[in-house]
């Protein structure tokens, strides 16, 4: 479905009175009115997917599930989510996702609208969008300002090669208060081999990512190693998370994939 398009409505603009001289030519101002709905119309060009092959499910209408447990196999969080548009934004593509988390009971905990962006080379994740909703879970009724440049996944991976840090900021507000500011940063990411994994939503050819992920706030420090599954058209199928002591503290798997609601 590369390339299909999809334009929406824009509502009509009145250029009687514009101010030109009444001696303006009619083909000037055809050529005028032509010029400006031509980029109008782009600028509110809506599409089903980036014409990029990419480590993300990037298509309009789709929809993936990651199931989140604990290191002995318990559920702890199930993630629902779907892409509900993708708008072409000048020299990249921004998808719209609309995201409710659940607990270990089927209860919301939370929902959210997120964006991922890609470019002709890369995918622009958040590092939030990556971790297990039950870290975050307490602020989910407030306001979560994200800064910083989160990370990126390049269209091409190669077994070896190391990817460039990353990470974020999250500012924790309610009715104007500061709460807490969370800070996440991404390091000595490194594609270690390429695999084949299989879970609930199907098999995939992935290629696994190691990272080291420093999570701080104003009261704690804590270090992280994870391993992550990227398949394309996919994303991440499979996460590991280990502490310091290479202990197991949970993993996660994409257990949906498919378009519809």
């Amino acid at each position: 479905m590369a390339g299909n398009r999809r334009v929406r409505r824009v509502a009509a603009v009145s250029i009687s009175r514009l101010g030109f001289p009444r001696h303006s030519t009619e083909t000037s101002m055809k050529k005028l009115l032509i010029t400006g709905i031509t980029a109008i119309s782009f600028l509110f060009t809506s599409f089903s997917q980036p014409p990029y092959d990419c480590y993300f499910p990037f298509e309009e209408g789709i929809s993936f599930q990651r199931t989140y447990y604990d290191a002995t196999g318990q559920i702890t969080a199930i993630s629902n989510a779907g892409i509900d548009s993708i708008a072409k934004m000048g020299h990249f593509y921004r998808a719209f996702i609309r995201d409710t988390m659940l607990d270990d009971k089927n209860k919301e905990i939370g929902h959210r609208i997120f964006t991922v962006d890609c470019t002709d080379d890369v995918i622009h994740l958040s590092a939030n969008q990556l971790l297990n909703p039950c870290m975050t879970e307490a602020y989910q009724s407030m306001d979560m300002g994200i800064s910083g440049e989160g990370i990126r996944i390049p269209h091409r991976l190669v077994a070896g090669s190391e990817l460039p840090k990353g990470g974020n900021r999250i500012d924790v507000t309610s009715e104007g208060l500061e709460i807490v500011t969370l800070n996440f940063e991404i390091v000595d990411r490194k594609v270690e081999a390429r695999e084949l994994i299989t879970t609930p939503a199907g098999k995939f050819e992935c290629f696994r990512i190691r990272e080291t992920v420093q999570f701080q706030t104003m009261f704690l420090t804590r270090t992280y190693t994870t391993l992550g599954w990227y398949a394309k058209k996919a994303g991440l199928v499979r996460q590991e998370t280990y502490d310091q002591k290479g202990v197991l503290r949970s993993r996660m798997e994409l257990t949906v994939l498919g378009m519809g609601r």
